[in-house]
């Protein structure tokens, strides 16, 4: 595929993910783990991570971030790429009578890496694929154009709240340790129930809305509910009082006499949100809402 092709592609991959076209031609690198680390931490401060193009003109995606669609053909297979070490359990084609797939494998860095091909019999044809695997389940759209024309037919996608997880294990290591030592409650030590505030209000209907929002005086806690083990953790951040963004160390921790997982920010707040894709709970102090001051605690 020529340089102009593989540009148009990613642009359309764009277009279709409602993303900036104009913005996709610019995102290509030749060393894309560095791209896909710069992505993930916009994705930790509460930005949406992006697809990106590596030099030999794989699209990669963020997972769970957007439904890719790959463009396909009778004379040009699509291969779609798993994440190394990554089994697939079952594939499924939304239309068995006009689709093929077959497995696939390659070794990258000493790993084998699994792939599912997949061609379209005819053109003029549209339909899904959905492929489970030992670590997740990924859905896709796929498209046989008409005539020929631009194609994007191999895609790998990049894992986000992985590379973060990553990131607190190996940056959060004392971080563990002292939690070890204070396991026996969420909260490091009694507080007077003075000190204590449950005022809080939690706007939102997403299935992460918090059971409880706390502070000690010096700490906020957000209890989550339980089914939040079940899903991808959605990701805190600050509101100033323009409204704007604020990125929040936060750590979780769970408390071992109850099993609730808290988010525990080491300072007071009056407003903050936890998001995940389009979805929003907002936590609101009710006690620094009507003093009409917002107070960040002591840093």
């Amino acid at each position: 595929m020529s340089k102009k092709l593989i540009l148009a592609a990613f642009a359309a991959v764009y277009t279709i993910s409602g993303m900036s076209a104009a913005c996709a031609a610019g995102q290509r690198y030749n060393v894309l783990e560095d791209a896909v680390l710069a992505q993930a931490k916009r994705w930790q401060s509460g930005e949406k991570a992006k697809a990106l193009m590596s030099s030999d003109g794989k699209v990669v995606f963020p997972f769970g971030q957007a439904m890719p669609k790959l463009t396909c053909s009778p004379s040009r297979a699509c291969d779609i790429e798993m994440e190394p070490g990554e089994m697939p359990r079952k594939v499924v084609l939304g239309d068995q009578a006009n689709w093929m797939w077959e497995a696939a494998d390659s070794i990258e860095k000493g790993r084998t890496v699994n792939h599912v091909v997949v061609q379209p019999k005819d053109s003029d044809v549209e339909s899904n694929l959905i492929i489970t695997t030992d670590r997740r389940t990924y859905h896709i759209k796929l498209y046989a154009p008409k005539t020929e024309g631009v194609y994007l037919n191999r895609i790998g996608f990049y894992y986000p709240e992985q590379l973060v997880s990553s990131w607190d294990d190996k940056m959060g290591r004392a971080a563990e340790t002292k939690a070890k030592d204070e396991a026996s409650n969420v909260m490091p030590a009694a507080v007077a129930p003075d000190k204590m505030a449950f005022d809080y209000r939690i706007d939102g209907d997403a299935d992460f809305r918090p059971i409880r929002v706390f502070n000690d005086g010096e700490r906020v806690y957000i209890a989550m509910p339980d089914d939040i083990r079940h899903s991808e953790y959605p990701t805190l951040r600050l509101i100033d009082d323009e409204g704007k963004a604020m990125v929040v160390d936060y750590r979780r921790t769970v408390d071992e006499k109850t099993g609730t997982i808290h988010y525990v920010v080491d300072k007071l707040f009056s407003k903050a949100e936890l998001i995940r894709d389009s979805e929003k709970v907002q936590i609101i102090w009710k006690r620094k809402e009507k003093s009409r001051f917002a107070f960040w605690g002591r840093g």
